[in-house]
């Protein structure tokens, strides 16, 4: 009966305490929670709790309160060692992975025992049980290694049960022009929900703007770390959406230095003709003997990440980090279309070949059957005669091409000429002050001269000072994100600043300022 009652209390002291677990709102950094009890299950009081992340070494040390539990806040996704210590018990120790947004629970069992003995849990994996959304990782793994036609990481959300990709969404320039492209990137329904209603965060920050919800910049692959895609009963922190919500993380610099370049070439040789340019039975291109139309597409760029050292100056190992990426995205191409000109007897005011008559605007009268309403005079056989056929649309008509087959529409086969640019450079800073005090700052940045649209760059800063749960202090973020149109009224953004204001109580929302 003594155990029974135990386990009530401890179920009630559990609930108690992860009610009270502030969640960090619309971000990608994680919350790690758990209790700390010896063999018999009675809660272990000041044990000493030190969490690792094995990329950057970075140190989290804290102890366990009178009810044995413990809590790590704001924590930034990656690989991490836990390890809890007590004198007299066996140390605890587990390497684990925290996901994007992911609110992870470890409770630890310690062994009587010397301190000096460590009890290693090799298992790297943590089911959620602390929240009820639904939602996927899209691991870095993946981000890397599954092919994409244009690698546009968004098309891995499709990844995700219950998400339903729509037209052009997560495509890339090799399969859509740049406009197309951004405006799809919103165009998908999670589990029912609206399409162009999506949230996109990048590190926490909204980016999504005006017109079908598109983003203000899509991340390269060598940018994007992981990303989340919740499609149902999201937290309260995730608003401003009637659909899912893409929760982009960006890479970050490590105490190793590593880099990479890369290019992604394609060409029209492995391609097949297009159906009506073999129907045609001509070369688009005189001369060139073949009916496929040229096409040369170019994605390169290179990427690199570490410490920031400053030989005999300063060693950022450990405290400063940097990652940044350039890429350039190059597609020229010739597209095929079909068009419908005049034809040979239109040209000379014969209409006969029109499926229906042609009015002469000169003999408009009054209906007199039915008041407000007129009549017209067709022209005589559909033909209109030659002093009634302007010098000015004669003129304009000498303009077009003349038709290469029979018919009124389709009777024109075209090849005209394309180009896709776009260009990316990002980059991101960390720095560690101490183990409560950080900073990060990035700035992606794209611009992409697409036929109606070029997307400026974009920034996003955000900065975590101190959280102490369950309450947070010096708590600040600021985001940007400034698309713009060539030749037209810059579209709004959605939101311009997202400031967590300094709060003496628990952790609020963030407080959104619309400008």
């Amino acid at each position: 009966m003594k155990t029974d009652d135990r386990n009530i209390r401890l179920t009630a002291l559990q609930f108690l305490f992860f009610a009270a677990i502030p969640m960090a709102a619309q971000t990608t950094t994680g919350t790690l929670t758990g209790f700390v009890t010896d063999s018999a299950g009675a809660f272990i009081t000041a044990a000493s709790v030190n969490l690792t992340n094995t990329a950057t070494g970075l140190r989290q040390t804290t102890a366990t309160d009178e009810i044995g539990s413990y809590v790590f806040a704001l924590v930034q996704p990656g690989a991490y060692q836990l390890t809890v210590e007590k004198q007299g018990f066996q140390r605890f120790a587990r390497n684990f992975t925290l996901e994007v947004a992911q609110q992870a629970r470890i409770d630890a069992q310690l062994t009587i025992g010397q301190v000096t003995e460590t009890v290693e849990v090799s298992s790297a994996v943590i089911l959620e049980t602390e929240s009820s959304n639904l939602g996927q990782v899209i691991s870095n793994r993946q981000v890397l290694d599954l092919p994409l036609n244009g690698r546009n990481p968004f098309a891995l959300a499709a990844l995700t049960p219950g998400v339903t990709p729509l037209a052009s969404f997560g495509a890339g320039i090799a399969g859509a022009r740049g406009a197309a492209q951004v405006a799809g990137a919103n165009n998908f329904l999670a589990n029912g929900g609206m399409t162009g209603s999506n949230e996109i965060l990048l590190d926490g920050i909204p980016i999504t703007v005006c017109c079908q919800g598109q983003p203000a910049l899509i991340p390269t692959i060598e940018t994007t770390a992981e990303f989340k895609v919740q499609t149902n009963t999201s937290p309260a922190e995730f608003g401003r959406t009637s659909g899912g919500i893409l929760n982009i993380l960006t890479k970050s610099g490590t105490n190793n230095f590593h880099g990479s370049a890369y290019e992604f070439f394609r060409n029209e040789k492995m391609d097949a003709a297009n159906f009506f340019m073999n129907r045609a039975g001509t070369n688009p291109i005189p001369g060139r003997q073949d009916r496929r139309t040229p096409q040369r597409y170019n994605q390169y760029g290179a990427a690199a990440g570490g410490p920031v050292i400053v030989p005999r100056v300063y060693n950022g190992k450990d405290k400063t980090f940097v990652f940044g990426n350039f890429e350039i995205v190059q597609l020229r191409r010739s597209l095929f279309r079909t068009f419908g000109v005049p034809t040979t007897l239109m040209r000379t005011g014969n209409f006969s070949e029109a499926p229906f008559d042609i009015y002469d605007p000169a003999s408009t009268t009054p209906n007199p059957g039915a008041a407000g309403r007129y009549l017209r005079t067709p022209f005589a056989n559909r033909q209109v005669p030659a002093d009634r056929m302007a010098r000015l649309p004669l003129n304009i008509l000498k303009l077009y091409p003349s038709p290469q087959r029979s018919g009124v529409v389709n009777n024109l086969d075209s090849v005209a000429s394309s180009r896709d640019d776009d260009k990316q450079l990002s980059f991101r800073i960390d720095h560690n002050f101490s183990v409560r005090k950080r900073l990060f700052t990035a700035s992606p940045g794209s611009a992409t001269s697409a036929i109606l649209t070029r997307w400026v760059p974009t920034w996003a800063r955000w900065v975590s000072r101190r959280c102490i749960p369950p309450r947070c202090r010096n708590v600040f973020c600021r985001a940007s994100a400034s698309p713009a149109s060539t030749g037209m009224t810059p579209p709004p953004t959605k939101d311009s600043l997202i400031t967590p204001i300094p709060w003496p109580g628990p952790c609020p929302p963030y407080v959104r300022v619309t400008a």
